[in-house]
């Protein structure tokens, strides 16, 4: 499961444009990734602090029922323990992958800034923010609508990303 929260923060130790990525205190037990976005005076934007979670989850999947009846069949859709999803610790793989997610954002950064010439992927990313807050009623801050088009970039990374999938004979899921 991906969750990403971000919150305002004047980053000012950063230029403006900079987005740090970095693993919060590595360790088996934080699967939390840390992006600093400078504040830049230019664009009114005071800065954030965001933070990723990659957790694996073990969500319901529905199934169908089939009862006949004397002209045809009823089936019936049910999803089982919908009420709660079963989260794990996260694993030492997870946490791995985070500082993997990571550096691989931050070789992309470079990349990212050249696409639009005399801008930043930051700068980008809070103009997106902006249009999002214009266009979608809900979103009460600038840093609220942040929060979503930050983690729609993160997911497009973890998706084109490759991953090695392992499982051990004893475990149960695939991490």
């Amino acid at each position: 499961m991906l969750s990403t929260r971000c919150d305002p923060r004047p980053i000012t130790n950063l230029s403006a444009g900079t987005i740090l990525a970095q693993v919060s205190e590595p360790s088996a037990s934080n699967a939390y990734l840390d992006f600093q976005i400078a504040s830049d005076a230019a664009l009114y934007f005071t800065g954030a602090h965001c933070v990723l979670g990659l957790q694996q989850i073990l969500f319901p999947l529905p199934f169908w029922l089939a009862y006949p009846r004397l002209d045809d069949v009823h089936y019936y859709s049910v999803m089982r323990g919908a009420d709660t999803f079963s989260m794990y610790p996260p694993s030492a793989t997870e946490v791995a992958n985070l500082g993997r997610l990571a550096k691989q954002f931050s070789l992309m950064i470079p990349y990212l800034n050249g696409l639009q010439p005399g801008s930043s992927f930051a700068e980008h990313l809070v103009l997106a923010a902006r249009n999002l807050r214009s266009s979608r009623l809900g979103f009460e801050t600038e840093i609220d609508s942040l929060t979503p088009a930050f983690a729609l970039t993160m997911q497009s990374l973890i998706t084109g990303a490759t991953w090695n999938m392992t499982a051990l004979a004893t475990d149960k899921t695939t991490s």
